[in-house]
């Protein structure tokens, strides 16, 4: 079964497969909006997946490039606990696209871009996607904001490493293969 980490120092987004193989590797942000949001954004820790063979869509607006969600919707986690409250519906997903994508803010989810989720959606389709993994993504669930990350539109290449072992560090590697702006 597949897993994604998301590295919040990074802001990398990385698909494992169910090897434990990296399949690739994107930008992705958990920008969370200091207004309206009731969530900070990702707590640290192994979350599971809701959707584990698709993207769950809403339809609409809301699921193009420049919608909330992006062309394959989100794929929603259980539902988790961050200051005292019970969140669900908190995910990955794309969207934003005019916005600086991955950068935009959210209500709380992590946030990538159109080529991440068109990969991760067809690969999940034959490896199920368990969980998600948050490392270094500062004190959310804690009381910290997360708005204070400025808005860096970054290139929107997917980066691969071609089916290499994945070490087994508190970082996950990260190979660029590709400079970024």
């Amino acid at each position: 079964m597949s897993s994604l980490t998301y590295n919040g120092g990074t802001h990398v987004l990385t698909l494992y497969d169910s090897n434990n193989r990296e399949v690739g590797h994107w930008h992705a942000n958990n920008n969370v909006a200091h207004t309206g949001a009731t969530m900070t954004g990702v707590p640290n820790g192994v979350h599971q997946f809701l959707d584990r063979n698709s993207a769950h869509t809403h339809g609409g607006n809301a699921d193009m490039a420049n919608g909330s969600y992006g062309t394959h919707g989100i794929l929603r986690m259980t539902s988790m606990t961050a200051n005292g409250t019970a969140h669900s519906g908190v995910g990955v997903h794309a969207g934003r696209a005019n916005r600086h994508g991955a950068d935009h803010p959210t209500h709380g989810c992590i946030r990538t871009t159109e080529e991440a989720m068109t990969a991760i959606t067809a690969h999940i389709g034959s490896d199920a996607l368990t969980t998600m993994t948050v490392i270094n993504n500062g004190n959310h669930g804690v009381g910290a904001l997360n708005g204070a990350h400025a808005a860096h539109p970054r290139g929107h290449q997917q980066h691969t490493n071609h089916g290499h072992q994945r070490q087994h560090t508190a970082t996950p590697p990260i190979r660029f293969t590709h400079r970024l702006p």
